[in-house]
């Protein structure tokens, strides 16, 4: 326990989100609300993100009404699983959008997972997550995030006098080099001083297309 808890408060200062994940038929919440209170409440302060995944809901009774043929759960199931979803964010303190209701294993509701952590982490790690998902777990909600995120990102960055400069001198200068060697590089260097951050955004957004087959057309 003592082992668990020290990797726990080392870990957790580090980590963009939390991502809890207990089961749905679990009654004894014990040792997780322990370890809450003690090793992760404390880093939450900062604002950290604390999203709980209660998996294997086709477990919550009546089992027998879980739709195999659909993958979803039956209307008293249903009842039962909102009423633990209640249940689990009063224990944890949370709103009960951060608990999600999943199964794994029957491929339920890991799209939505997906988009509360697309929307919980910060907007420079949005596009590297969205990116390592599988391509059904990612909905038009979670990639039209990430390309918000990514683009707010640079946009940032390029407001930056200082990086308004070198990014836009920089994207010159290469481009001059390649078409007229050392001769053309200060040419484009100059000509990088007057480019449009909107040209330079469409152009990203044309080579994002090209690297994520999954990247908003619009």
């Amino acid at each position: 326990m003592r082992s668990h808890k020290d990797l726990y408060s080392k870990q957790l200062p580090e980590l963009d989100v939390v991502l809890w994940v207990i089961k749905a038929d679990d009654k004894a919440l014990t040792t997780d609300l322990y370890f809450y209170e003690n090793v992760v409440k404390p880093h939450l302060v900062q604002g950290k993100p604390f999203i709980i995944a209660m998996n294997q809901v086709e477990k919550v009774e009546p089992m027998g009404e879980w739709d195999s043929n659909n993958r979803i759960p039956g209307c008293e199931q249903q009842k039962n699983i909102d009423a633990k979803i209640k249940d689990v964010a009063k224990k944890f303190g949370l709103d009960t959008k951060n608990v999600i209701p999943v199964s794994c294993g029957k491929k339920y509701n890991v799209v939505t997972l997906v988009e509360t952590i697309t929307y919980a982490i910060p907007k420079d790690k949005k596009l590297t997550f969205v990116n390592s998902v599988l391509n059904e777990n990612r909905s038009e909600k979670a990639k039209e995030e990430a390309k918000s995120g990514f683009f707010k990102e640079f946009d940032e960055f390029t407001n930056k006098e200082e990086a308004k400069r070198g990014i836009f001198e920089g994207f010159g200068r290469d481009i001059g080099k390649s078409l007229a060697g050392e001769s053309g590089e200060k040419i484009g260097e100059t000509i990088g001083n007057f480019v449009d951050k909107n040209i330079v955004v469409k152009l990203l957004n044309e080579i994002a297309k090209f690297c994520f087959p999954w990247w908003p057309f619009s």
